[in-house]
């Protein structure tokens, strides 16, 4: 199995928000493939909560995207248990409260890594969740309620593939 992280840039209102907050990305995701399939199926965490969806709906639209996988080689245990990670968390909501705290300390210019109650996702809080769950944190300092897709972007526990 294939598990790729993917970040995408979409000039709609997220995506101006974004950039005008000196961001170059505005989205996160994972996409998966068997080896023994040419279909990609990507889980992502957005406006109603997290989906399942093909890649050719996902990246539809979008201006800009990079593919990343890790550097650690993942067992398959590890990626059954992202796989299960990710199906288990269809259907959870979407984390406003975190999106609007992580605009809010933006616009200030002070970002700290802190803890909501809320157990939902932003897109790159999802993909964070996902790694942690196997004890790879992707980004290290920062709770992965915090995370955005700059952050994974730039993860030294990522490299960029070719799509």
């Amino acid at each position: 199995m294939q598990i790729q992280v993917v970040v995408t840039y979409r000039k709609d209102f997220l995506g101006t928000l974004m950039r005008w907050w000196g961001l170059r990305w505005s989205h996160a995701a994972l996409r998966f493939r068997e080896f023994s399939r040419d279909d990609w199926e990507v889980y992502e965490t957005a406006a109603f909560g997290t989906v399942k969806t093909t890649w050719e709906k996902f990246i539809k639209g979008v201006d800009s995207y990079k593919c990343y996988k890790t550097t650690i080689d993942l067992e398959e245990m590890d990626q059954e248990k992202i796989l299960s990670f990710c199906e288990g968390a269809l259907g959870k909501f979407y984390n406003v409260p975190a999106l609007l705290w992580i605009a809010l300390e933006y616009l200030i210019g002070k970002r700290k890594a802190q803890a909501l109650a809320v157990r939902a996702y932003v897109c790159s809080s999802f993909v964070a969740a996902v790694f942690e769950h196997i004890y790879i944190d992707l980004v290290p300092g920062f709770n992965n309620i915090w995370i955005v897709p700059d952050d994974l972007a730039d993860s030294k526990l990522l490299e960029e593939v070719e799509p």
